[in-house]
């Protein structure tokens, strides 16, 4: 995470993850990681990562199976 742009860190976070999305590393119709692996992965909090699943269409088939 780039913590000087000014941008808002969840919507890095659901940046990173479309962009895993559209690269085929999440692939289509299988859960993400966790809050908990994501979160530590990226070095933010989890409500981070809640709150960039929550509030940012991910526009892909991944599902939500956040733990």
């Amino acid at each position: 995470m780039d913590w000087d742009t000014g941008e808002y860190v969840w919507k890095q976070v659901a940046d990173v993850i479309r962009q895993r999305i559209k690269d085929g590393q999440y692939r289509p119709r299988t859960p993400i990681p966790s809050e908990i692996r994501l979160a530590e992965e990226l070095g933010v909090a989890k409500g981070t990562i809640r709150k960039a699943v929550g509030r940012s269409p991910l526009h892909a088939p991944a599902e939500r199976h956040l733990r």
